[in-house]
């Protein structure tokens, strides 16, 4: 099964002379946690991951499904969030 978030996923990855990696499905949580604490910056989907690397202060681009804005992100300005995650959608 390969999704619409995979198909981003893959061009995001080809379209930037950076080393980026997709490691979907491939790490533990644990392994994650300390590997966003070294991350310059994380793009993903609205998963706790984004939530995660927030909590870790990794810069964070969150792609978002349109019909799903200001559910979970962005967070409320008086939430007290240190690391703004950044979203980016088209909104339906």
């Amino acid at each position: 099964w390969y999704s619409a978030i995979d198909i981003l996923k893959d061009q995001i990855i080809k379209q930037t002379d950076v080393p980026l990696q997709n490691l979907s499905g491939q790490i533990t949580l644990e392994d994650l946690a300390g590997l966003l604490s070294q991350s310059r910056l994380k793009i993903s989907d609205d998963t706790r991951i984004t939530h995660m690397a927030s909590a870790e202060e990794t810069p964070t681009v969150c792609i978002l499904g349109g019909g799903y804005v200001g559910r979970f992100v962005p967070y409320p300005e008086s939430f007290g969030q240190i690391n703004p995650i950044n979203v980016v959608y088209h909104k339906m």
